[in-house]
């Protein structure tokens, strides 16, 4: 899974890091977004403490933007 998502974030970087907020970077961040809601149901139950705090974190960041 490291290795994986290692190697997508790479893969993805000039997406994340391009200048403006066009339609390509959003979908990048809402398909990562739901990769992390997805990875958050699956650990919660392994490590539930951890994994409430990531969901909060992305909670309050969501209602920055």
């Amino acid at each position: 899974m490291d290795k994986l998502t290692n190697w997508r974030l790479r893969r993805s970087r000039r997406r994340f890091w391009a200048e403006g907020l066009n339609e390509d970077k959003k979908a990048v961040y809402r398909t990562l977004r739901e990769v992390l809601q997805i990875y958050l149901k699956v650990a919660a139950p392994f490590a539930p403490f951890v994994s409430e705090w990531i969901r909060q974190e992305m909670m309050q960041f969501g209602q920055k933007e």
